[in-house]
């Protein structure tokens, strides 16, 4: 998977909170099926609040993702959310399976 800063900066700042989390998730998505189809995202718009869910093997994770942090990310810089929808996941137990140029982008990041 290879991502294009260029393009996701400007999505970042055009796109509404909403559409931005429906990018930023379908891209957790497609590196979730890149390792496995069995794989599987699903995200639930809430009020205030909103759910994600990720099956990987025999494991279901689950964050909340508020709306103010949705809004606080995509304002801070283009890959923000993801970090922080993968570092929930990762500290919730899910296994990064390889290492594609997206997973590497976000992981230098949280170390």
């Amino acid at each position: 998977m290879n991502h294009n800063g260029l393009a996701r900066g400007y999505m970042a700042k055009s796109l509404p909170e909403e559409k931005f989390l429906y990018h930023v998730a379908a891209c957790v998505e497609k590196q979730l099926k890149y390792w496995s189809e069995e794989n599987s995202l699903l995200l639930i718009l809430g009020k205030n609040t909103n759910e994600l869910f990720v099956s990987q093997r025999e494991s279901v994770f689950h964050i909340d993702i508020p709306d103010w942090i949705v809004k606080q990310k995509k304002g801070l810089d283009p890959y923000s959310l993801d970090r922080y929808i993968w570092s929930e996941l990762i500290r919730k137990g899910l296994e990064i399976e390889s290492k594609s140029n997206y997973i590497k982008l976000i992981l230098k990041s949280l170390k």
